[in-house]
């Protein structure tokens, strides 16, 4: 079937036909269409991957997980692109918030760096009755441990972060110089229509310039864009809008001098001024 020989209404149709026959396979259950193509793909992914959990289906309606292990493990399944699925996941008795690679390789990033009273309950010793009462879903996740390596995908070395890890330069240096192009994931929802989301796709933008790394961010209600390495919009999708983005990025490497040194300049300046200013204010008072 040529698509682009079809008018509007043979298209219409057409697309009909397939959400039927989705559904007749069980590939999608409920109307968002998009959310459930996602969860089959990365749910057969699992299944077809040698050493991960083999999944089924959560029944439809189930909050918070869209799918659970043999062994009772609830998974929730976030976004998936061709290359890479959004999910928690439940090893060895612990749940990740984690960024999965589809394909023949089967490599995992695991978030470090958890959001407090969202992700995991601090001083859980004393909170446990608050914590109870807010019933905050996915709370109690484990950080991702050892060395925080690129994910290899069609040939280049990409390096993950989630959520608002691309906040903090410093914790993204890990990555390079060896990664050319940065990839975010994030839920970006709990921030509603305020400005957080746009002053998050900002500090992205940083990112890229500090690295001189091109930066895709994928978010769940926006802002979605793909940041070029001098931190330039090539694309966006707006927050709380439907849509594709199709744009081609250049990945690059070497190391700039942030790459190189983190924060290690701001810290010794800083320490300098103070020593200084504690010197100035001795002198005058002698």
């Amino acid at each position: 079937m040529n698509l682009d020989e079809l008018n509007t209404t043979e298209i219409i149709q057409a697309y009909s036909g397939i959400v039927k026959q989705l559904k007749k396979r069980g590939v999608i259950r409920t109307k968002n269409l998009v959310g459930d193509l996602g969860e089959y793909l990365a749910i057969e992914h699992f299944n077809n991957t040698a050493g991960m959990s083999n999944l089924k289906a959560a029944p439809a309606g189930t909050q918070n997980i869209d799918a659970i292990s043999r062994n009772g493990d609830r998974f929730s399944i976030k976004s998936t692109t061709r290359n890479l699925t959004g999910v928690f996941y439940g090893e060895d008795g612990k749940s990740y918030n984690s960024v999965q690679q589809i394909g023949s390789q089967s490599a995992v990033y695991k978030k470090r760096h958890l959001v407090p009273f969202g992700e995991f309950m601090p001083f859980r010793f004393l909170l446990e009755p608050i914590n109870r009462f807010i019933n905050i879903p996915m709370s109690d996740l484990s950080a991702g441990d050892g060395p925080h390596t690129p994910l290899a995908i069609a040939g280049e070395l990409i390096g993950i972060s989630i959520c608002y890890e691309d906040v903090f330069g410093e914790e993204m240096r890990a990555v390079l110089p060896d990664a050319t192009v940065l990839i975010n994931v994030s839920n970006d929802a709990w921030f509603g229509t305020h400005m957080a989301p746009h002053q998050h796709e900002q500090k992205a933008r940083m990112r890229a310039r500090e690295f001189e790394r091109p930066l895709v961010r994928v978010t769940n209600t926006g802002v979605s864009s793909a940041i070029d390495y001098q931190g330039n919009i090539l694309g966006r999708i707006k927050h709380d809008t439907k849509g594709i983005l199709d744009v081609q990025v250049q990945p690059r490497d070497g190391a700039t001098l942030y790459a190189r040194t983190g924060n290690w300049p701001v810290f010794l300046f800083s320490l300098f001024v103070v020593i200084m200013m504690f010197a100035f204010g001795r002198a005058r008072r002698v």
